[in-house]
């Protein structure tokens, strides 16, 4: 303003103070905005360059940068040989597929001597005429085996078989002593008493 001297009473000067004053703090405002802004595009590349950022999305002040111009010369030359290259599809057969197109006609014809099977006429024959014994037979047995057959499948002694056949117990006692063998039993008078025999440990130990 020229001197020192303020003078509160001019209302033309304190406009004009009051003007410059906001001149200033809007000047220096800019400036700390535009520090920051600075700052944070400098953090902004840094996370680029470190990887933290993909590349593509980076900010377009980094459009000159070189690892931004390498990025974009690399992609070009992915760009130009996929589309040189050629994807080779797997021709399947036509003939893998059923044909509904009717076959001409061959010519050729049955023979005269060719006899074709009746409806009814069975394949195979059953099982039952291989079969030694009929159902009415089984019915009329009660479904048994014969005695031989019965001895075919369960072998007894012929000691046994005697012993099967006797009517009386003595009969049974005998041959049961020739087909177990002879037993040697205490007899009754060499039975010696259980007090005389608890006396005879006694005085044994």
């Amino acid at each position: 303003m020229g001197t020192n001297y303020v003078s509160l009473t001019d209302k033309e000067y304190m406009q004009r103070l009051q003007q410059r004053i906001l001149e200033d703090y809007e000047e220096q405002m800019d400036k700390r905005i535009k520090i920051r802004q600075e700052e944070e595009m400098e953090r902004v590349k840094n996370l680029v360059l470190l990887g933290k950022i993909p590349l593509d999305q980076a900010p377009p002040e980094m459009a000159r940068h070189p690892i931004m111009l390498i990025e974009n010369y690399c992609n070009q030359l992915i760009a130009e040989r996929r589309a040189k290259m050629r994807i080779y599809k797997s021709k399947i057969p036509t003939y893998l597929y059923w044909d509904d197109t009717p076959e001409p006609p061959s010519g050729l014809s049955i023979e005269s001597g060719h006899v074709f099977r009746a409806p009814d006429e069975r394949l195979c024959n059953p099982v039952q005429q291989h079969l030694e014994a009929s159902e009415e037979d089984d019915i009329s047995v009660g479904y048994m085996m014969s005695p031989e057959e019965y001895g075919k499948f369960k072998y007894e002694s012929s000691l046994v078989k005697r012993l099967m056949a006797c009517e009386t117990v003595e009969e049974m006692y005998a041959l049961a002593d020739d087909i177990i063998g002879a037993l040697k039993t205490i007899e009754v008078s060499s039975k010696v008493p259980e007090e005389n025999a608890s006396e005879t440990l006694a005085s044994s130990s």
